[in-house]
C-alpha cells in the first residue's frame, strides 16, 4: 500500500498540488480507503474484495506477533470492532504519516 500512498501520481494518492507545488494530502475517510482499494485491485488485476483479504492477513500476521513493541503499536490503532478492520488501519496510517509520524 505504501507504493500507493507515496507515488507522484496525485490520482492515485489522493494528493492535490498546492500553488507552491508541494503535495497535500486528503482526509482519508472510509469512503476514500473504498476508492484506494479499487485503484489498487485494478492495478492488480484483481478483485477489491481479495486486496482487502490479502490486507486482511497481513494484519492478522502482525496482530498475533508476540512482539511487544509490536503489540504497542497495534494497541495504538482506534478501533470500533473487536479488531481493525483494514479501512481502520488505513486511516490511522494515513493520518500518521499526514502528521509526518511515518513510524508507526
Amino acid at each position: 500500500m505504501a507504493t500507493i500512498l507515496y507515488s507522484g501520481n496525485s490520482r492515485i494518492t489522493g494528493r492535490d498540488r498546492s500553488d507552491k507545488g508541494a503535495y497535500k494530502m486528503k482526509k482519508m475517510t472510509k469512503e476514500r480507503a473504498e476508492q484506494i482499494y479499487q485503484r489498487v485491485a485494478v492495478q492488480h488485476h484483481t478483485s477489491v474484495d481479495h486486496v482487502k483479504k490479502q490486507i486482511k492477513l497481513a494484519m492478522i500476521a502482525g496482530m498475533y506477533s508476540q512482539g511487544p513493541e509490536i503489540q504497542k503499536k497495534w494497541s495504538a490503532i482506534p478501533y470500533d470492532g473487536d479488531v481493525p478492520t483494514p479501512e481502520e488501519l488505513l486511516i490511522f496510517l494515513s493520518d500518521k504519516v499526514k502528521n509526518g509520524l511515518r513510524e508507526t
